[in-house]
């Protein structure tokens, strides 16, 4: 009986540091960062436990002001600017910045401003991500400096295989138009992406299981890791602050 309860519990203890994402940072320090860090208390604390932070980035060009936000969440008036001046000249920190509502008309003037911004308070443009969903509004920021990811379609896995396919090509096309991008993408869609472009750098994010298997999930995750194209793990954080 002693015997078996020391296998149930050293059974339990490994279950719970497998799942742990914890254990995800220890071992993978520099490509786990936290995901949606949209308000100032979250950054306060995620800035200190994690190698970098992703988070929403809305610009209105008329006022040249970047808000940090998420549509339809309401806007919390969180400047860019503040996040910024509380890294300030620290080149080493890193941005993962998603923006929400880049187009073509804004995009250039989204290029100018922020470019601004990390010059007055002397960041590192190599060590910010600008991701949006059109590749083909980034080459801006990337002659700049920046690094760009192509935020790809969403749900590849739950399309039909003709649906895929057409997703695929055009993926594919895209990258063929705009070198040197990431793509971004959920962790389900990895197996595809993998096995579709191999050799393109990739950024991923890790939120919820949903419906699958936890235990095949965090396999997904470890295998994700392990591969050396793949530069960035998101995984959620919520600190001591619960807002989204």
């Amino acid at each position: 009986m002693k015997k078996l309860i020391i296998v149930l519990l050293s059974t339990l203890i490994f279950v719970m540091i497998f799942l742990s994402n914890q254990t995800l940072q220890i071992l993978f320090n520099d490509k786990i960062w936290a995901h949606k860090i949209n308000n100032i208390e979250r950054f306060d604390e995620a800035s200190i436990k994690f190698y970098g932070i992703e988070f929403d980035l809305m610009f209105y060009p008329d006022s040249n002001h970047f808000d940090i936000n998420h549509p339809p969440d309401s806007s919390f008036n969180l400047s860019l600017a503040t996040y910024f001046q509380k890294q300030i000249n620290n080149t080493d920190y890193h941005y993962w910045i998603d923006f929400k509502n880049l187009n073509q008309l804004n995009y250039l003037k989204a290029s100018y401003v922020l470019d601004s911004l990390v010059s007055v308070y002397k960041l590192n443009p190599d060590k910010i991500i600008i991701e949006a969903i059109n590749p083909h509004l980034l080459s801006p920021f990337q002659q700049k400096g920046y690094r760009t990811s192509y935020y790809v379609p969403i749900d590849l896995h739950k399309m039909s295989e003709q649906k895929r396919t057409e997703q695929i090509e055009q993926i594919n096309a895209n990258l063929a138009l705009n070198k040197d991008m990431y793509i971004s993408f959920e962790y389900k869609d990895y197996p595809i992406l993998q096995k579709s472009f191999p050799d393109v750098k990739k950024l991923c994010w890790f939120t919820l299981y949903g419906s699958m298997n936890k235990v095949s999930a965090r396999l997904l995750v470890y295998e994700i890791l392990l591969n050396p194209k793949v530069e960035v793990l998101l995984i959620p954080f919520h600190g001591k602050n619960k807002k989204p």
